[in-house]
């Protein structure tokens, strides 16, 4: 059964607490982010603006190959991807973990500051994207005691 954004939105269920809040807000996003892909349209350098559009949001598809260069390549992307589509997230970094070529996956590691409001909080991110489907389990690895979390 397919849910719409609204229907998902709505289903949301406070917490309580801010932070625990806005953390899973993030993660939803990102998770949202890693599973769209950008169209394949070629936008020309006569329009600069569409470098930060719709345009751009989600993975080029051009990057999904199992080679270290490639996942490299590919973990770049998804850095400035959320540079510029999750603005709560500052200084990012993203780390490979693994490059399982069994299961056709990439294993990385997402660490940034959250903004929320007058606070600086420090937050990771333990992610497996899968090469084939294109789907991506996330975890909050503060829910996992700042260990992986993910097998």
């Amino acid at each position: 059964m397919n849910l719409s954004l609204l229907d998902l939105l709505m289903s949301r269920v406070s917490s309580g607490d801010r932070t625990t809040d806005l953390r899973l807000s993030v993660l939803e996003n990102i998770k949202f982010l890693l599973e769209s892909r950008q169209p394949l349209l070629e936008v020309g350098e006569e329009y600069p603006a569409s470098c930060r559009s719709l345009l751009r949001y989600g993975l080029s598809v051009h990057h999904l190959g199992r080679s270290y260069f490639q996942a490299n390549r590919l973990l770049r992307e998804v850095e400035e991807l959320l540079r510029d589509y999750e603005p709560r997230l500052t200084e990012i970094m993203v780390e490979m973990v693994a490059l399982n070529e069994r299961d056709n996956s990439i294993r990385f590691h997402i660490e940034g500051v959250l903004l929320d409001r007058h606070q600086r909080i420090p937050v990771g991110f333990d992610s497996v994207l899968n090469l084939t489907d294109a789907q991506v389990d996330i975890v909050n690895t503060e829910e996992v005691g700042m260990e992986s979390g993910i097998a």
